[in-house]
């Protein structure tokens, strides 16, 4: 601890004399984010106002780019996040500092600040937001995990027609006179997400699978969002089977549950247990935000025992994980908003746990790409079958001739419109009884790229579907000419079949 005390002294001490020489400005926001912190912790960070705005503007957008570069919504994407930071506003965030402090062997607690301009305006934190007493300590002792705070999505709203009104941009004001046509016509989406607000909380407890409870209630004071959701809640996924999610409407919010005990005050808390007592002296009575966890060794064992057979990776980072416990609570200052965490690990703890995970995880990374991959194999080669059953049902009620489109199939209902997205149709007006060789006479293959593997998969004149290898930098047009040599068509079938790609790609 002594080591970790001068390490992080040493840090400030570098951190405070660099900033000496920079502008009084930034001197100045230094000394009002890190006083806010421990800085004689094991760890200390800080950030200032260029580095949130280079994380938030260049460098997810940059990852973003990366993630996407194959996928054809990307544009819509990044250029969503654009808009999203607009609203975000990154220089309304002035710095950040966080430090880790071991108060015992059992007892680490950790401060976080983030410092505000709060004139200026953005949807991720409100101007004024007055913290109010937490009562966490209500929780049941068997509890796994819980949030519980205040959630105002009518700032949010606000913020986001403020943005529509003066953006420069024409597709901002047609949307904001869709909203205004919809309000008119009876959909009022404004009343509805400015009726969400007020307190929000999740629980899920128990000491088992079998056991397993969860509660989650919405603020709704407009009602209407209560009858949206009611008729979608036995399709909500539930983090175990055999658990029945019920409703419950009170005035001005909506609870969801599956345990009634969870309704009724517990009688025994979280609050009560040791650990959450030695949590709580260390912590903020008052603020908008709680979040518990509180995992046992035995719902470790359980969970290790479990998926020892179908997912070894989890049961073996079971096996690596103590029982844990940790209690945050965030609040409201004049410049700025703090967190304050309390738990039984360190972040020296974390980082040790996720360097031995490492290299399982990295294995584990190609295997599940493999997998996915060979999924989404699996699935084009079944629509391609689907395409095929498709061509001969087409073919016995038109005089044995295929149609001149893709089209055709789906006016008839005989194929989907997402496995056509993903067709290269080859045999546009073909009479299947003229074909010399059906096995070897291609109807369509797949947009390979869907799937991004060496492979394309064919549909042929018989009805049966194969893949090919193929070269990554083949396209339609190649991958017919792979299949001449292969099957040594006859030219005016090479040429046939080449019109048709090239139909297709107009």
């Amino acid at each position: 601890m002594k080591n970790r005390f001068c390490l992080s002294f040493a840090a400030a001490l570098t951190l405070i004399s660099t900033l000496s020489a920079a502008p009084s400005s930034d001197a100045v926001k230094f000394r009002e984010t890190v006083s806010k912190v421990d800085m004689d912790g094991e760890m200390l960070c800080y950030q200032n106002t260029k580095g949130i705005q280079k994380l938030l503007t260049g460098f997810i957008p940059q990852l973003l780019k990366h993630t996407l570069k194959d996928n054809p919504m990307a544009p819509t994407l990044i250029q969503g996040w654009d808009s999203f930071c607009q609203l975000i506003n990154p220089g309304a965030f002035e710095a950040f500092a966080v430090s880790s402090r071991e108060i015992s062997s059992d007892l680490y607690i950790a401060k976080g600040f983030i410092l505000l301009d709060r004139q200026k305006k953005s949807i991720l934190f409100e101007q004024k937001v007055e913290n109010t007493t937490l009562d966490w300590q209500k929780f049941p002792a068997d509890t796994i995990a819980a949030v519980k705070g205040r959630i105002n999505l009518k700032h949010t709203w606000d913020s986001i027609l403020e943005q529509l009104k003066n953006s420069p941009d024409k597709g901002g004001q047609s949307l904001l006179m869709q909203i205004e046509m919809l309000k008119q016509a009876g959909v009022d989406i404004g009343g509805t997400i400015s009726g969400i607000d007020g307190e929000l909380e999740l629980i899920v407890a128990g000491t088992s699978a079998e056991d397993l409870a969860v509660k989650f209630v919405i603020p709704d004071k407009s009602g209407v969002l209560s009858a949206l959701l009611i008729p979608l809640i036995q399709d909500l996924p539930l983090p175990s089977e055999g658990l029945q999610l019920k409703n419950a409407i009170v005035p001005g919010k909506i609870v969801f549950y599956t345990d009634k005990r969870l309704l009724e005050p517990a009688k025994n808390t979280l609050g009560s247990s040791a650990t959450f007592k030695k949590f709580a002296a260390h912590l903020p009575e008052k603020g908008n935000l709680t979040v518990a966890l509180n995992v046992s060794g035995k719902l470790l064992e359980q969970i290790k025992k479990a998926n020892a057979a179908d997912n070894p990776e989890l049961s073996e980072f079971c096996t690596l994980l103590e029982p844990f416990a940790l209690l945050g609570i965030q609040s409201s200052e004049a410049n700025g908003e703090k967190a304050v965490i309390a738990s039984n690990f360190s972040i020296s703890q974390v980082q040790q746990i996720s360097s031995l995970l490492m290299p399982a995880a990295m294995k584990l990374i190609p295997a599940l790409d493999s997998a996915r991959e060979k999924s989404k194999l699996n699935q084009c080669m079944n629509g391609m079958k689907q395409f095929a059953l498709a061509c001969h049902l087409f073919a016995d009620g038109a005089n044995d001739t295929l149609p001149d489109s893709v089209d055709k199939f789906i006016e008839q209902r005989l194929l989907r419109t997402e496995i056509s997205a993903n067709i290269i149709y080859l045999a546009p007006g073909i009479k299947l009884s003229e074909i010399t060789i059906p096995a070897q006479y291609p109807l369509a293959i797949c947009d390979r790229f869907n799937h991004k593997s060496g492979k394309v998969c064919i549909a042929f004149a018989d009805g049966h579907v194969e893949t090919l290898d193929v070269p990554a930098d083949a396209d339609e047009e190649d991958i017919v000419e792979i299949l001449g040599k292969m099957y040594k068509y006859p030219q005016p079938v090479l040429d046939a079949l080449k019109k048709a790609v090239s139909e297709e790609e107009k």
